[in-house]
């Protein structure tokens, strides 16, 4: 497995990219006009036909695909039919927060505002600037790991990314023995006594990332098991036991009053923010949100050329594979390294990307027929060739990734990475050589540094942005009411519980 260079790298293809296309007939041993048998991979195909018909899409990349392009013209069978959502999942309300009279008419221009009243904005105040927001699929602690990648795929879903798990607290027992459960549940009996065994509900971010970690880690566990058996095992965990597994996604409320600057903090330790209004969830902000808020405000123009230059320097060029190492190799890496994807180096020239497979890719396993999977060995079979059949079934795209110049301006990279299925960019010099990877967690974690701060060092950054000191002083005095608030609000439900 190549290393970290310190060299540029040289694109494979010219810009303008047309990523080379899957496999020929040739080369792949199947037939898509007549595949009706299944083709032996010791003929060179990678997967039988009846793991392909289980990819076959819309024809757009984006998806499993609906009922009209699985069964064909004439309808298909009923199990080629996506999964249609059980009337036990429910999507939360998608209607506007409410806010006092006025509060958002009332704004002044906010290209006008000054860089620290825009921070100390509410973020209740600028959710207007977002598209429109159609709602975030909530599982209970019945739906399983399946049923949440079933919607996850889903192409009508509003979040491709992720769901909110509600889970009982008393369900998360972190695989206790059984000898450890009976006193457990002798406790639970006591505290119910004490009137402190009532069951409370918390929630929880499930991500596709989530998903593969856990699989990964459960293949390295299971000595005695096939990669398939544990295939099979993660597909009907209940999906709140993998919530947060990759460690990115933790569940952090956030009000409507928050300011435009804690939400940014928040973002310095997860993907998504969930947004409360009396206890009820009314909005996920997600980091694309983030970034959008930030054309659509014109905080971006206020970014100055070094702060460019400091994004810039975060660039990377990861550590990559070769076209010809394992599908189980990349797991691996993407496990062991925190990735959600990894470059795919030409097998000539290692400097030259030539492909990336990410965790969406390895999710699509799950959609694939178990026996064929273990008859093909599908997982040891090489990284590249899989990546290639899943665009040739348009189960993902041909280039999930942007290329851009150094000289690109903040807003091109912004809308780069905010493109659908494309949350990276490969970042190029003057003379056309890839100097590193920017991905959409680099870009909204450098803002939230830039632009974030906690409540300790709040002074000192409300400087940095040349606040004169009535302002920091109104400023602090804010945040303190703010909490003086929350504090007798507090104080006052805990007295009318006694």
């Amino acid at each position: 497995m190549p290393q970290k260079s310190s060299r540029s790298v040289e694109l494979a293809v010219p810009p303008g990219l047309e990523i080379p296309g899957p496999p020929s007939r040739k080369e792949t041993g199947v037939d898509r006009e007549t595949a009706g048998g299944g083709a032996d991979l010791r003929d060179g195909s990678l997967v039988p036909s009846a793991v392909e018909q289980s990819l076959v899409s819309r024809g757009d990349g984006d998806g499993l695909g609906d009922s009209e392009s699985r069964g064909g013209t004439n309808g298909g069978n009923e199990k080629d039919k996506p999964p249609q959502l059980p009337s036990n999942y429910r999507m939360n309300s998608p209607s506007a927060f409410h806010f006092e009279s006025g509060d958002v008419t009332s704004l002044p221009d906010i290209h006008a505002q000054k860089l620290s009243d825009l921070l100390l904005t509410r973020i209740g105040q600028l959710l207007h600037h977002l598209d429109p927001y159609n709602g975030v699929l909530q599982l209970d602690g019945t739906h399983s790991v399946q049923d949440f990648l079933d919607h996850m795929h889903r192409r009508d879903m509003p979040h491709h990314r992720t769901a909110v798990v509600e889970a009982p607290l008393h369900s998360r027992t972190g695989g206790a023995s059984s000898s450890s459960s009976s006193s457990s549940s002798a406790c639970s009996a006591l505290s119910g006594l004490c009137g402190r065994g009532r069951r409370r509900t918390t929630h929880s971010f499930v991500d596709i990332r989530d998903v593969v970690y856990r699989t990964m880690r459960e293949i390295k566990r299971w000595k005695t098991k096939t990669w398939v058996e544990v295939l099979e095992m993660v597909s009907n965990m209940k999906a709140s036991s993998v919530a947060n597994e990759a460690g990115r996604t933790p569940f952090k409320g956030h009000s409507s009053n928050d300011t435009l600057v804690q939400i940014f903090e928040a973002f310095k330790t997860c993907t998504d923010v969930p947004l409360f209004e009396n206890k009820e969830l009314k909005r996920v902000v997600s980091a694309v949100d983030v970034l959008r808020l930030m054309q659509r405000t014109g905080l971006l123009d206020r970014i100055q050329d070094s702060q460019k230059r400091k994004l810039l320097a975060r660039k990377k060029m990861p550590v990559s594979l070769l076209e010809c190492d394992s599908l189980l190799k990349a797991v691996a890496l993407m496990e062991r390294q925190n990735f959600s994807a990894v470059p795919i180096a030409s097998e000539k020239d290692v400097d030259k990307v030539v492909q990336i497979v990410t965790v969406r890719d390895v999710s699509a396993l799950f959609y694939m027929d178990r026996e064929a999977l273990a008859e093909n060995d599908t997982i040891n079979q090489p990284v590249r060739r899989y990546v290639d059949f899943l665009a040739a079934n348009h189960f993902r795209p041909r280039q999930p990734f942007s290329i851009l110049a150094s000289s690109a301006s903040l807003h091109d990279m912004v809308e780069a990475i905010c493109s659908p299925r494309k949350e990276r960019i490969f970042v190029t010099s003057a003379a056309g050589k890839i100097e590193g990877m920017l991905t959409l967690s680099d870009m909204v974690w450098f803002f939230a540094e830039e632009l974030g701060f906690s409540h300790k060092t709040e002074l000192k950054k409300l400087n940095t942005i040349e606040m004169s000191p009535t302002q920091v002083e109104a400023a602090l005095a804010a945040r303190a009411l703010q909490e003086q608030e929350r504090a007798a609000e507090k104080e006052k439900k805990g007295k009318g519980g006694g």
